[in-house]
């Protein structure tokens, strides 16, 4: 009989279209599973938004079932408040019970896993520990008194137990790369069970051809440097850029080309996939510089097209994009000088030469591969538990 499998997500909401997302709406077409989400921001993932955005579009019309806990609160203290309430005390949540697996997304702060019967198997999918409990912790030293800095790294540490406490209470827990692996076991003493890195569909984009422009696809937030790129291509108004995404930043940059009267670079916004598959395609070469980034599934799918990166030596691109072969690996903690070097280098001849060992590279990390990996978990587990 076909094990009945759920998904667990912490919150869907409004402005969020990443390699996470991506990664659970996967599985839920692969597995024929059932969707949970915590909070759901119905204004963004609502099935009235089918026709105009593909993440919607699969998680509303793909094979499986699709419950939310909650509905997201436009409020941010209280949406935070709102979620971690929610994931200890919803009564919705017993429902988990009915199933014989759970896969969980592990990522964000306020999500607990429920206490369900031994006979659930559970699994945590980690793509990190909080950041801004761990690693990006630093970042309030220089913003706040010495008092203020201890109280917050204080609560930091108390948040970051209670996160550990769900993670290390899984029957089998996966780390989406040997950079996540290393990350969860030093600010967590957690060992993840296996790594499977995130699955890449390589078949969905291909090399079409090679218009002028350079492509960034990342979520417009800080932390993706995107304020980087932008600057960079500021500074070259011979080069053009085209930004196929949003975020909360998408107003300032786009405020920015408007008030300056900037032509080389033009911001999409989210796309359908059909239109980043053309974009992708038709490339001179692809950006993503995330700050130590987690794993990544951008870098993957440019190279899948046979065009190579220009990226950064940290994270997960340091597991997937071989420098000087299918792309370019600027310095950890670039500036906008690092990046304007290697868009300068990246000519459209230099990009082509990138192609065929682009291609070799992204199968490494092909859909298949992970999917095999997770049937084997799930085809494990379950053996070991009826046994």
């Amino acid at each position: 009989m076909k094990p009945k499998i759920a998904l667990y997500y912490p919150f869907l909401r409004d402005g969020v279209r990443g390699g996470a997302e991506k990664l659970f709406l996967d599985l839920k077409e692969y597995l024929g599973a059932d969707f949970w989400v915590g909070g759901m921001d119905l204004d963004s993932w609502g099935k009235d938004k089918v026709a105009t955005d593909s993440f919607v579009n699969r998680l509303w019309s793909t094979p499986g079932e699709v419950h939310y806990i909650h509905r997201e609160s436009k409020i941010p203290i209280y949406r935070l408040l709102k979620r971690h309430l929610n994931s200890l005390f919803n009564p919705k949540l017993k429902n988990l019970n009915n199933y014989d697996i759970v896969i969980y997304s592990f990522g964000n702060l306020f999500f607990v896993p429920q206490r369900l019967s031994k006979k659930v198997i559970q699994i945590g999918y980690c793509h990190t520990p909080p950041r801004i409990l761990t690693d990006k912790l630093y970042k309030i030293d220089s913003k706040y008194h010495t008092i203020i800095v201890t109280i917050i790294k204080s609560l930091a540490k108390l948040m970051l137990n209670i996160w550990s406490a769900g993670f290390a209470k899984m029957t089998y827990k996966i780390s989406n790369s040997k950079n996540i692996q290393n990350r969860t076991f030093k600010y967590t003493g957690i060992k993840c069970d296996e790594t499977i890195f995130v699955p890449v569909d390589i078949n969905k984009y291909k090399f079409l051809g090679q218009k002028d422009y350079y492509l960034s696809y990342a979520r417009l937030e800080v932390d993706k440097r995107l304020p980087l790129i932008f600057e960079a291509f500021k500074q070259m108004p011979d080069k053009k850029l085209v930004i196929a995404s949003g975020g909360p930043l998408k107003s300032v940059i786009e405020n920015d080309i408007q008030q300056n009267n900037i032509q080389n670079i033009t911001v999409k916004g989210f796309v359908t996939d059909k239109e980043l598959q053309d974009l992708v395609g038709n490339c001179i070469s692809g950006i993503y510089i995330p700050e130590n980034e987690d794993a990544g599934i951008t870098q993957c799918e440019i190279m899948s097209a046979g065009k190579p990166v220009i990226g950064v030596a940290e994270g997960g691109l340091l597991e997937t994009v071989i420098d000087g072969q299918t792309g370019i690996l600027i310095p950890a903690n670039p500036n906008v000088d690092d990046l304007i070097k290697a868009v300068k280098e990246i000519t459209p001849e230099k990009a082509l030469s990138y192609k065929e060992a682009a291609s070799k590279q992204a199968k490494k990390f092909d859909n298949k591969i992970f999917f095999e990996k997770i049937d084997r978990v799930i085809l494990n587990l379950l053996k070991s538990r009826d046994n």
